[in-house]
């Protein structure tokens, strides 16, 4: 993976970072204009994005640990019709490595599995179909990077 705008990153990329650099530099610091700029790819950040008087400080969260994971899975599902409640601890355990938005991508994944059924409310072995879907995609998206 390539940092730097330069010959290896596609065109629209370079002009894109160049044009969010021009834009940051029109402001001045009296503007009181806060940017908060988000990535999944926080290695790939240009070094010109963070010099002074453009985005002054980087923030970077882990990831969730298995006790965030099982209150990203209760809070992700509070409207989820479940045949009977699942066990979120060991659905927590499945997922190591995996971020919240990937979580929420599960209960996605277990409605359609369920809806295909003619079902309403979600089984254990949608959750799983589920599990296994998102990670497909998980590994999709890292070997496009």
């Amino acid at each position: 993976m390539y940092t730097q705008r330069g010959e290896h990153n596609h065109e629209a990329t370079n002009r894109l970072v160049g044009q969010f650099l021009s834009l940051l530099d029109g402001f001045v610091a009296y503007d009181r204009v806060l940017i908060i700029a988000t990535t999944n790819l926080p290695g790939a950040l240009d070094d010109a994005l963070l010099r002074p008087g453009r985005l002054g400080h980087k923030l970077v969260f882990s990831l969730p640990s298995e006790d965030d994971r099982v209150q990203i899975l209760t809070a992700s599902s509070r409207k989820v019709t479940f045949r009977e409640a699942p066990d979120l601890s060991a659905l927590a355990q499945l997922t190591d490595g995996w971020t919240a938005a990937d979580l929420a991508a599960i209960w996605t994944e277990a409605g359609l599995a369920a809806t295909l059924d003619h079902r309403k409310s979600i089984a254990w072995e949608d959750i799983l179909i589920g599990v296994e879907a998102v990670d497909r995609d998980r590994r999709t998206q890292v070997k496009a990077e």
